[in-house]
């Protein structure tokens, strides 16, 4: 029996701009953010970033079922 694979859909709003990312991901190792980004760039299928109105943004990933395992 052949099974779909399962994934799962997680985001989180932030107040901060989009702009941040880039320099959260890429700053500095003693850096006081950045770090959950890191972690979810390793363990995620996909990533991104999606503006929001009001300047802040939305950090969405996919992870696979098996990422956890």
């Amino acid at each position: 029996m052949l099974t779909a694979p399962v994934q799962i859909a997680y985001a989180v709003d932030d107040v901060f701009g989009a702009d941040a990312v880039a320099e959260a991901i890429h700053g500095a190792v003693l850096g006081t953010g950045g770090r959950g980004l890191a972690i979810v760039e390793r363990l995620s299928h996909r990533w991104g970033i999606t503006p929001s109105a009001d300047g802040g943004k939305s950090v969405w990933a996919w992870f696979d079922k098996d990422s956890f395992s």
